[in-house]
């Protein structure tokens, strides 16, 4: 962001660093007031002498990964898992980005929608934006939250409330692949139990439910995550049964958001920003 009156929006350091200036709409700062559309404006910066649009593109999609993958506490047990096995979480997260091989389908859509988005929400200049945005017809699809969204936040409500598993999916394949292209020995069932700990109790956080869950891990995965990841999980090699529930707080937090905020995925990632995800995720007792 190139803020009015700070060094980088001087012209200056536009001619020093060959700066490629774009413009896009402040996300939910737009609205009709008095008779007359309005819409805030900002000005970035996607490129310079030595950064390529492509690099900027690279950048944006990594940054949405680790801010999945990586930012408070869904894959927690993966990353200590690989971290005990001498895998470093950059390679972790560069592998989910690079391995697009064994993307599966939905992910990969959801990685290329992303990237579409973060070009189109770009303009050449804010009179072209202004002129756009008269129109009522165009006022309304940001009314309607079909355009000026906060991609990061729309994009992290979509990773949770769509195909979630199939996120989680892909996870387990990266570090299956890292683990053996790297020649590590690990135990499979480690991987099976960290998967069903995840899917059970942070699949579908947006959703209200009844029913609880019970699943039957050959790891203690819930012990060791409690314990804090202090001893290898190879110690807590016993088969465990865990139900996964949702709390009548938990089912009071999303009526009273989604009451408020909404029920589409920008309103679900907009959500996620006043409500850490992981108070979503689902109460587990061992039994």
């Amino acid at each position: 962001m190139l803020l009015p009156a700070s060094p980088l929006s001087e012209k200056e350091d536009y001619d020093k660093f060959q700066m490629v200036r774009k413009y896009r709409t402040i996300p939910r700062d737009f609205g009709k007031y008095d008779g007359t559309n309005v819409v805030e404006v900002e000005e970035v910066c996607v490129a310079t002498k030595d950064l390529s649009f492509d690099d900027y593109l690279f950048i944006r999609k990594f940054h949405y990964i680790i801010y999945c993958y990586y930012n408070g506490e869904t894959f927690k047990e993966i990353i200590h898992y690989l971290k005990s096995l001498g895998i470093e979480v950059y390679d972790f997260c560069y592998a989910l980005l690079s391995y697009t091989d064994i993307t599966p389908e939905i992910v990969r859509k959801t990685f290329e929608n992303f990237l579409s988005d973060t070009i189109q929400e770009l303009w050449d200049s804010k009179e072209d934006i202004h002129h756009y945005y008269k129109k009522d017809a165009n006022l309304n699809k940001l009314l309607q939250q079909v355009q000026g969204y906060n991609l990061l936040q729309r994009y992290h409500g979509l990773f949770f409330s769509s195909h979630f598993n199939m996120f989680l999916e892909y996870a387990m394949k990266v570090a299956t692949r890292l683990l053996n292209e790297k020649d590590i020995d690990y135990d499979k069932k480690v991987l099976e139990s960290i998967f069903s700990y995840i899917l059970n109790s942070r699949n579908k956080i947006f959703d209200i439910v009844d029913a609880d869950i019970t699943a039957e891990l050959d790891y203690d995965v819930h012990t060791w995550r409690q314990e804090g990841f202090k001893k290898p999980i190879l110690e807590y090699n016993n088969k465990t049964r865990l139900k996964f529930l949702q709390t009548e707080k938990q089912k009071k937090i999303i009526h009273e958001y989604t009451k408020i905020c909404g029920d589409t995925e920008d309103s679900k990632g907009k959500i996620l920003t006043r409500v850490n995800p992981k108070v979503l995720f689902r109460e587990i007792l061992s039994l």
